[in-house]
């Protein structure tokens, strides 16, 4: 996504990577990027979804303010086994869509 954005000329004020989310969080990130002034849009790759409630109550905030667009990872069989490394499903997709539109992100 990155090279994408660089070759199509799109800047990013922030770029995070919280690894296995031990100290911050997802839904850390939004509440700060929510409130940045400078940030005018969120982008979230996600692949799975570990503290809900707060995730959604941050993305709510943030989506009050400015877009907040979410790319959902391993929405095949073959991609949550990638992404999660299990064979089972971490939720259904359409629990994903349902929460993340009545968050108000896209």
């Amino acid at each position: 996504m990155l090279d994408w954005a660089r070759e199509h000329d799109i800047g990013f004020s922030h770029f995070v990577s919280i690894g296995d989310k031990l100290d911050v969080n997802l839904a850390d990130i939004l509440d700060y990027l929510g409130s940045d002034a400078m940030t005018r849009a969120i982008l979230v790759y996600i692949e799975n979804i570990r503290h809900g409630r707060q995730f959604l109550s941050a993305g709510r905030g943030a989506s009050r303010n400015k877009p907040v667009l979410v790319i959902k990872a391993g929405r095949t069989a073959e991609g949550q086994h990638a992404a999660l490394g299990l064979a089972e499903a971490a939720g259904t997709d359409e629990v994903y869509d349902a929460a993340i539109r009545r968050a108000g992100m896209l």
